[in-house]
């Protein structure tokens, strides 16, 4: 059985993986290191200690998310913005929408 938000399933094309529950004593530059896929844990580790990061990276680690095929959608809006993690092979891309605006969207990176 598997827990955290992402089920296992073929076809999904995704490079994130359930979470285990377990970070394995890896900090976030080997995790970005290691492949090119994270667990929801890890990507909420990177988030938190980002060192260019600060409550807003830390507000979205502490939301709850939703599972994507591409990453999670982050529940809830601060300031009328919504937010998508995305797993990419530099780190995490975080992408905040607001009605009638582009997006702003970084890179959270080790």
């Amino acid at each position: 059985m598997w827990r955290g938000s992402r089920p296992r399933r073929s076809g999904w094309g995704c490079r994130c993986r359930a979470y285990d529950g377990h970070d394995q004593g890896r900090g976030a530059a080997a995790i970005l290191a290691a492949v090119d896929w994270v667990t929801e844990a890890e990507a909420r580790f990177l988030l938190q200690r980002w060192p260019r990061g600060g409550e807003l990276e830390d507000w979205i680690a502490e939301r709850r998310w939703q599972a994507t095929p591409d990453g999670w959608n982050v529940t809830g809006e601060l300031q009328g913005r919504r937010f998508k993690i995305e797993v990419m092979a530099e780190g995490l891309r975080v992408s905040a929408y607001a009605a009638g605006e582009a997006p702003a969207v970084w890179t959270v990176s080790i």
